[in-house]
């Protein structure tokens, strides 16, 4: 199943015509977005040799990061999401394809043991 993944990849990029965008993709859902209570300690001689920061923290929710790179430009795509649906994962891909392009999917998971 591998060598096919591998086949299918190498003959998308040996026959992609030039508008096409060819695009590695991962995504990391559910990460926690917070803040400062307070601000930042400067340094004190004896005391603390770096910027000291307090324990709490305040919690904004979570987020979505989608990333993806071009392997034809080399060209990096990302995306916050306060979502993490279809919809936001189709407007990451039409992103970096954008008007006149043409979509060719290839799906593997990463670590896919196949």
């Amino acid at each position: 199943m591998a060598n096919e993944f591998v086949a299918a990849i190498k003959d998308s990029l040996c026959h992609s015509p030039s508008k096409a965008a060819i695009l590695s993709y991962d995504e990391k859902p559910g990460i926690q977005t917070i803040g400062n209570t307070a601000p930042d300690l400067p340094p004190v001689v004896g005391e603390h040799p770096e910027i000291a920061r307090d324990h709490e923290y305040v919690r904004f929710g979570t987020t979505s990061l989608l990333a993806s790179i071009d392997l034809l430009t080399g060209q990096v795509h990302g995306t916050i999401a306060d979502r993490h649906c279809s919809s936001e994962f189709v407007d990451h891909l039409l992103g970096p394809v954008g008007p006149g392009k043409q979509w060719q999917g290839q799906e593997r998971p990463l670590g896919h043991q196949g």
